[in-house]
């Protein structure tokens, strides 16, 4: 009972392959000179990503940045020249070899939780090339799970690729990419992550009332099935946010679902606001309290393409989807990136969440208080590992018309 279900899918279609050797530096052309600073981004990437993407709609969306930012990556390992430069300012790394590194301990991390723990994580990293592009020796030792196939029957390759992340998300994302959106591919390059837990105080489904859902003035827009619980609480109080927090941790995880409810202001004033110091700050400043909680029940499902390529030619990430991409790591045939996709669904429920992403770039050629927080108005939520500081998933809830009952 109370279980929560995630599985993220990050899915990179570029034209390219990556170069060299079993020794991670060698394979990437990088010398004794090369900046190697370890440091991975993702979170910073994330919130700059959502960010960006929520702040263009009026609708509410969910995405998988670390699912995004994990395809880039992949894509980044593939890079050179200029393209590789803005693509380590975006993603906020230096230095392939260390980046690689740390990004292998990341996922270590992510899936081999204590033997105590309740959460069960697991990834996936999967290559498929086209039988035309001739593959750098490198990319079987830094992708493991390569696989060359027909671009040229698109329909065939589609089905491929659909069916490996149906598997990777437990069935959440069936239908990734279109067969027409193949058309000229050259490559997918798969990244996946699932996740398992449980709610560490469930609530009850005798608990589960109709309530009024209001906009940022207070006018009632709908209604949602408010899931109501009377427990002992930890909520942070954010001014850097113009907000307060509530976290709902799972049992024996260090992953919890935090919920950001605007404190005076407009939700996308919260938004603005939103970064990774702002939102630690803001953790440090928590109390206990018996409060009574309001979560609504609501499954939401979101697909992005050309506004998360506008959004990351925002970013800074231009070369990449342009005649200019330098992807000769991968290969010596001159590749680019076409187009991107990212699907993403989340289901929140008195038994927990499920949540699936797929993200897809398709390359060519070319305290004694009692307190009530109640989220029965626009708010943004994230499920965050505290643990090393990474948000699998983001949110923002608008308006009940965006999502549909669990």
């Amino acid at each position: 009972m109370g279980r929560q279900y995630i599985a993220v899918i990050a899915v990179v279609a570029v034209a390219t392959i990556v170069s060299g050797q079993q020794n991670v530096a060698p394979c990437f052309q990088e010398d004794a000179n090369t900046k190697q600073s370890g440091r991975l981004g993702v979170e910073e990437f994330g919130m700059n990503l959502f960010r960006e993407v929520a702040s263009n709609t009026d609708k509410s969306i969910i995405i998988s940045a670390y699912s995004i930012w994990s395809a880039f990556l992949l894509a980044y390992f593939g890079s050179g020249g200029r393209t590789q430069q803005q693509l380590e300012r975006v993603l906020g790394v230096e230095g392939k070899t260390s980046t690689f590194q740390r990004f292998k301990r990341l996922q270590f991390l992510i899936e081999n939780p204590f033997p105590e723990d309740g959460a069960v994580v697991s990834t996936m990293n999967k290559a498929y090339f086209d039988q035309r592009v001739p593959l750098k020796k490198c990319i079987s030792q830094l992708i493991h799970n390569t696989e060359h196939i027909n671009f040229r029957n698109f329909g065939n390759a589609a089905e491929i690729i659909n069916q490996a992340t149906s598997e990777a998300t437990r069935g959440k994302i069936t239908n990734l990419v279109e067969p027409r959106s193949l058309i000229g591919a050259t490559f997918v390059l798969l990244n996946a992550i699932y996740f398992q837990g449980k709610w560490e105080t469930p609530f009850k489904t005798r608990e589960i009332v109709p309530t009024d859902f209001k906009d940022s003035r207070g006018n009632v827009i709908g209604q949602v099935d408010m899931m109501y619980s009377q427990r002992q609480s930890k909520i942070s109080q954010a001014p850097a946010l113009g907000a307060e927090i509530l976290e709902l941790p799972y049992a024996n995880s260090s992953i919890s679902m935090f919920l950001i409810l605007p404190d005076g202001v407009d939700v996308n004033n919260v938004l603005r606001r939103l970064t990774p110091e702002n939102f630690q700050k803001s953790l440090e400043k928590h109390f206990d309290v018996q409060s009574l909680v309001g979560v609504p029940k609501f499954k939401l499902e979101t697909t992005l393409n050309n506004d998360l390529k506008q959004a990351m030619n925002l970013l800074g990430v231009t070369d990449l989807f342009s005649g200019q991409a330098n992807l000769t790591s991968f290969s010596n045939v001159p590749l680019r990136a076409d187009s991107v996709v990212h699907k993403a669904v989340v289901e929140v429920s008195e038994e927990g969440t499920v949540a699936a992403a797929a993200t897809a770039i398709i390359g060519t050629r070319s305290g004694g208080r009692r307190k009530n927080m109640v989220f029965d108005k626009p708010f943004i939520f994230l499920i965050h590992d505290k643990q090393i500081g990474v948000s699998l998933f983001t949110g923002i809830f608008r308006h009940p018309d965006d999502v549909t009952t669990v």
